[in-house]
């Protein structure tokens, strides 16, 4: 979410019939108001709550230093079922493709995930379609025509 945006979204709305007899004011979590993620320690002390300001903050300049220090603490967790799920999460809830890169990135140089994990797949996949290609060029040169 941009800033922009949260300002838009946070416009009261007025209501009623001929004149205005209600005022709803939205209060909308965006930049200005949640925090930035940019301590180890302070994700360590709720993982959850520190993926949900990644979101918000997505679009934030620095957001491979903000990537880094989620992927360095989501390192540090023990629970590594819930550690590469989170991890999932937090790469589909990125705006951009260049940041969702930059988390693949990030993931896959601190640790080693799980088959099945989003990051996961994504490298197993890519180790496929090299393989194969590697398989088809051996193939060739053995003279098989099939390949």
């Amino acid at each position: 979410m941009d800033t922009a945006t949260a300002a838009w979204a946070a416009t009261p709305l007025r209501t009623g019939l001929g004149r205005p007899t209600q005022v709803t004011v939205p209060h909308v979590l965006g930049p200005a108001n949640v925090p930035r993620v940019s301590r180890i320690e302070d994700v360590l002390t709720d993982l959850d709550f520190a993926a949900f300001c990644l979101w918000i903050h997505s679009n934030d300049p620095d957001i491979e230093g903000i990537l880094t220090v989620m992927g360095k603490a989501l390192a540090q967790d023990s629970d590594r079922e819930a550690r590469d799920d989170l991890a999932g999460l937090i790469e589909d809830g990125l705006g951009s493709e260049h940041a969702r890169k930059m988390q693949r990135n990030v993931m896959e140089t601190l640790f080693t995930p799980r088959r099945g994990t989003i990051v996961g797949t994504l490298a197993s996949q890519d180790a496929r379609k090299d393989g194969g290609k590697d398989g088809r060029k051996d193939a060739r040169k053995d003279g098989r025509k099939d390949a």
